[in-house]
């Protein structure tokens, strides 16, 4: 009987983190979805809690820009997302860093009324910050082939 439950409780004991990294990587990519959907309805006050304060965001284009820059590229119109579609990811969570390696489309149209539309290969990086996962860097780069993929979840 002892050995049964020293074997029980060393069962609860592995599952539980990865019940937990379920409930984060769920958590992340719900952070992701609203952040997309934030841009597309211009939803500042969103954008402000989901972005870290130390933001790096480097554009495929190789534009740069931090927290501040980059929610007023969308209030100045310089960037207007029309829609976002997350067609692929893969979440990996470190403690309390998690990391997203994802494909996406948008449709964009620049402050001048030309169309930007893309697809996007991006790897982006989040911060649990208390309950709230916060991103603090994106990098991303266009894909104009269909993506081949080598990494297996």
């Amino acid at each position: 009987m002892k050995h049964l439950l020293t074997f029980l409780f060393g069962l609860v004991a592995m599952t539980a983190p990865a019940q937990t990294g379920s409930k984060d990587k769920d958590a992340v990519l719900t952070a992701e979805k609203a952040r997309f959907a934030a841009q597309i309805t211009q939803n500042y006050a969103t954008l402000d809690q989901l972005l870290g304060e130390e933001l790096f965001y480097q554009h495929s284009n190789g534009d740069v820009d931090n927290k501040a820059s980059f929610i007023q590229s969308i209030k100045d119109g310089k960037r207007r997302y029309e829609a976002i579609t997350l067609d692929s990811s893969t979440v990996r969570i470190y403690g309390n860093t998690a990391i997203i390696n994802g494909i996406c489309s948008y449709t964009q149209h620049f402050a001048d009324g030309n169309p930007n539309n893309r697809k996007l290969r991006y790897t982006d990086v989040w911060v649990k910050r208390g309950r709230r996962w916060q991103l603090v860097s994106w990098q991303a780069h266009k894909i104009d082939k269909t993506p081949v993929y080598f990494m297996v979840d």
